[in-house]
């Protein structure tokens, strides 16, 4: 039997290694849909791909030839075919007493049979964004919706977010609500991804649209996530009355639901109700408390925070868990020295006349705007703004 050990946890360069590796990987998948023609090129030249990766395993030969044989069938039993409705094609598990597929010449169970309880130490790694890149746009836009995971889709409408690839996010998703009535609640997250984009495009024509038609989904869920929307977008406007009207609406549709309980502290909270959010957040700790799903997380630990009278921090901790982004973006703020002023008043004849920013200033005011016209990412503006505190 050989000794076997699963990868380490990727550095960055190691990751990327890895996801060119997929990449390739799923690039030769999709020319022929083989099995076994994947798994002998991925035998063949997995290495040369992704050296980087491989490297780890170099003192160990027995432990890369098994490592490479579950890696290859990791990602072909995890790749959407096109031939297939976008639907993987798993490979049959191997028999105990077969020849292990590994290439050893031994059998199943006395190879990599020892492998099968490490295997969940492996990272779940969806290949689904890797084969949509692989796509043609006419591809994109035929994708049968009907047999695709919405939350899986919505994992990679995140990522492409995350990749200041919003427009392409947002078709993705127009894709899988093209008919409300034939989804769940397992649409819900992508519903909620696509009112991001839209906002992050400036399409309030688009939000508007989605969310009428959202309000009118067969799926209650998926009607709750709207009438949220929509309560937050009353309460923005000032319009408290409708916001509470609406939030009544939402507790016969959905009583008790735990989503309610961040909706109405954020309509307190923004109506400067402090000691009612206060009251109403212990009211869902209490509740919460006793739900095995919601004693831990985010949601609860927001309202600890409420319930004891630190809304600010609440609202920080809030915004740290949407994103690694967002938590370095918080970060920097907290960190920030004290500020010094950068502005000279220029007195006219009637007034002390307006400010004028200092020459530092102006030039990072200008770099700023080419630092936002051409970064892809959320993470490179963060790195310039740390690299420039001013800013």
């Amino acid at each position: 039997m050989i000794a076997i050990a699963m990868p380490t946890q990727p550095d960055n360069i190691t990751s990327n290694d890895l996801d060119f590796l997929i990449s390739r990987s799923v690039s030769v998948i999709l020319k022929s849909e083989d099995a076994t023609e994947f798994l002998r090129w991925f035998d063949q030249y997995a290495e040369d791909v992704a050296p980087i990766f491989f490297k780890q395993f170099q003192s160990n030969r027995d432990g890369l030839r098994s490592f490479k044989s579950f890696f290859a069938r990791y990602i072909w039993n995890r790749t959407a075919l096109p031939g297939n409705n976008f639907r993987p094609r798993p490979l049959p598990k191997p028999e105990r007493n077969a020849l292990c597929p590994c290439g050893s010449g031994s059998k199943y169970k006395h190879c990599c049979l020892a492998m099968e309880p490490h295997q969940d130490e492996f990272p779940n790694i969806s290949i689904l964004p890797f084969v949509l890149d692989a796509l043609t746009a006419k591809q994109l836009a035929a994708l049968p919706f009907e047999y695709l995971s919405a939350e899986e889709l919505e994992h990679v409408a995140r990522q492409w977010m995350l990749q200041a690839r919003v427009q392409d996010a947002a078709r993705l998703l127009e894709g899988l609500f093209a008919n409300f009535n034939k989804l769940d609640e397992r649409a819900e997250p992508a519903f909620d991804c696509l009112l991001d984009c839209y906002d992050i495009l400036g399409n309030p024509l688009k939000k508007k649209k989605l969310l009428d038609r959202g309000s009118a989904a067969s799926n209650k869920y998926i009607r709750a996530a709207a009438m949220q929307r929509r309560c937050c977008i009353l309460a923005d406007r000032n319009e408290y009355a409708e916001a509470w009207s609406l939030f009544q609406e939402l507790q016969r549709l959905i009583p008790n639901d735990p989503s309610l309980s961040h909706l109405e502290i954020t309509l307190l909270v923004n109506q400067g109700e402090k000691h009612r959010a206060t009251e109403r957040a212990r009211f869902w700790v209490a509740r919460l408390s006793k739900d095995k799903d919601f004693a831990q997380g985010s949601l609860i630990e927001y309202l600890r925070a409420v319930s004891q009278g630190d809304i600010s921090s609440a609202m920080t901790g809030i915004a740290k868990n949407l994103s690694p982004e967002i938590n370095r973006l918080v970060s920097l703020v907290e960190q920030l020295p004290e500020p010094v002023c950068h502005y000279t008043l220029k007195p006219m004849s009637d007034s002390a006349g307006p400010m004028v920013p200092d020459k530092k200033l102006l030039s990072l005011a200008a770099q700023w705007e080419t630092q936002g016209e051409y970064s892809e990412r959320m993470a490179d503006d963060i790195e310039w703004l740390e690299r420039n505190p001013l800013a």
